[in-house]
């Protein structure tokens, strides 16, 4: 079976990035006037077996392989609940998919699959009407009339499956338009209004209504590294240093460097996001068990560093003819680590 190509989650080649940059792209080119950001409620832990059987059903898998996708992951399942040390009764557990099981992101994607031709149907390739990563989308138009469209078919397969979508939380942000504009304009889920947003995190990066706010991502990131980094400070007094570069490699540079491409690809547009990365690129990120937490980190010596380089960016203008940011990032290389 394939995928739906505006589906980039848990695929060999994807990422979040993947979507990011499509959706910075597409507002920038004015292709993105109309934006609903959706957010379906515990969309794994809803998941029913007679829903994701009849789509497994329709898209031809074998009945052995149904029947096995039953057993391991619906048949006998129970669950209780312990709360100061008193066990309830055992209850059934009829829907929702196994957390930590390596089919739960595979049958959640077979199981959305049905939504996504329908919402990009029409629609010309270089230019989609909705964009996924497993249950978080986004559906994108030109008019506020196919916006509403769009999200109708989404509120109506939602219903049709058993899930549902959690209004308070979605967002309705119009692009590239005046604020009294964009006030005056409204979208309903269910017969229910959409939030109106000016600002919506969508996959871990903020986003404004001319794209990608790198000012604020870049103060996010900033003080996400800097208090998991005073919390380590805090508590590793004693720890050796192999143990606090595992502790480094597997939480803060993670931390850093989600989004930090973007950064890389338009920081010379936006000074304050160059200011940010500087002060990375200076200061690096020092990390050792000091008696008493500093005050900046980057500020004291220790026994372990990791440091973060940027090459020098090639001559000729920041962005690429097409404002393409993941072309830019093509062009000068992207950042290295030691």
């Amino acid at each position: 079976m394939l995928y739906s190509g505006i589906q980039a989650g848990f695929r060999s080649g994807y990422s979040t990035l993947t979507n990011v940059l499509t959706l910075h792209h597409l507002i920038e080119a004015d292709a993105a006037r109309h934006i609903v950001l959706l957010d379906f409620a515990s969309a794994f832990d809803r998941v029913g077996w007679p829903y994701l059987q009849q789509e497994l059903k329709e898209q031809g898998i074998n009945r052995l392989v149904l029947q096995l996708v039953y057993q391991l992951m619906y048949r006998d399942m129970t669950f209780s609940l312990i709360v100061n040390g008193c066990e309830s009764q055992k209850q059934s557990r009829t829907c929702g998919l196994l957390q930590g099981s390596l089919l739960s992101p595979i049958l959640f994607n077979r199981f959305i699959n049905s939504l996504l031709p329908s919402l990009n149907w029409n629609s010309e390739p270089t230019f989609p009407s909705a964009l996924f990563f497993a249950d978080d989308g986004v559906l994108i138009a030109p008019t506020i009339t196919k916006a509403q469209r769009l999200s109708n078919q989404a509120a109506s397969w939602a219903d049709r499956h058993g899930m549902s979508i959690n209004i308070p939380k979605c967002g309705y942000m119009v692009t590239n338009q005046p604020l009294p504009t964009y006030r005056s304009q409204m979208l309903t889920l269910n017969n229910h209004p959409i939030p109106h947003v000016t600002s919506y995190k969508y996959l871990g990066v903020r986003f404004k209504s001319t794209g990608i706010d790198f000012v604020k991502q870049g103060i996010l990131l900033s003080q996400r590294v800097e208090s998991c980094l005073a919390g380590m400070l805090w508590f590793s007094d004693t720890w050796a240093p192999q143990i606090r570069l595992n502790i480094v490699k597997s939480i803060l540079l993670p931390t850093l460097e989600y989004s930090l491409p973007l950064f890389y690809a338009n920081y010379q547009l936006n000074r304050k996001a160059q200011q940010w990365i500087t002060l990375t690129n200076t200061y690096s990120v020092r990390y050792g068990a000091w008696p008493n937490s500093p005050p900046r980190p980057a500020e004291r010596p220790g026994a372990g560093r990791v440091i973060l380089r940027f090459p020098a960016p090639a001559p000729g203008p920041a962005r690429s003819p097409d404002g393409s940011p993941l072309k830019q990032v093509g062009r000068n290389g992207a950042p290295s680590r030691e």
